[in-house]
């Protein structure tokens, strides 16, 4: 068997981790074997999991959680935990599924990554919870799918700690 030889030019894909979080989410990278965890807009590590639908406007993070006192029925915060169990959210006759909405928040993700990043990102490697169903994974997929990650790969967040505890 010999060694697949890669050219040096070659493109290589682009993965990032992510934490899906149930009320903040986080995009890293590894670089030079060092794990980077990128920040968002608003200059923070962690965006919170927080989806606002205005009439005119999606905003997630900071921005959605400054719009909770005002506009309560147009936020979504709770659709982590509603994964996989039928329930939409509906806000001026649109109807939105717990994956719909983390679609927005890992394209927050992204969008945010792709500030520090000169390539195309072309996957992701999520954390899910160890307890996570079949269909709760498959949600988590889909929401990843939707926000445009073109390879999608879960990994239980034990296992994800695992794998960290090799880097040093």
């Amino acid at each position: 068997v010999r060694p697949l030889i890669v050219p040096s030019d070659y493109p290589m894909p682009m993965y990032v981790g992510i934490d899906l979080g149930t009320t903040r989410s986080g995009i890293a990278v590894v670089e030079a074997d060092d794990p980077t965890l990128y920040q968002n807009n608003a200059g923070d590590r962690l965006t919170p999991s927080v989806v606002y639908y205005g009439k005119e406007e999606v905003l997630v993070g900071k921005p959605a959680e400054n719009k909770q006192l005002e506009h309560s029925d147009r936020i979504v915060t709770d659709a982590k935990r509603r994964m996989s169990d039928d329930h939409v959210y509906t806000i001026d006759d649109e109807e939105y599924t717990p994956s719909e909405v983390s679609a927005e928040v890992l394209r927050k993700l992204k969008s945010d990554a792709n500030q520090f990043i000169d390539e195309e990102i072309d996957g992701a490697f999520i954390t899910v919870p160890a307890y996570f169903t079949v269909d709760q994974k498959g949600d988590v997929r889909e929401a990843a799918e939707l926000a445009g990650f073109d390879d999608v790969n879960l990994l239980h967040e034990p296992t994800a700690a695992a794998i960290g505890h090799g880097f040093d």
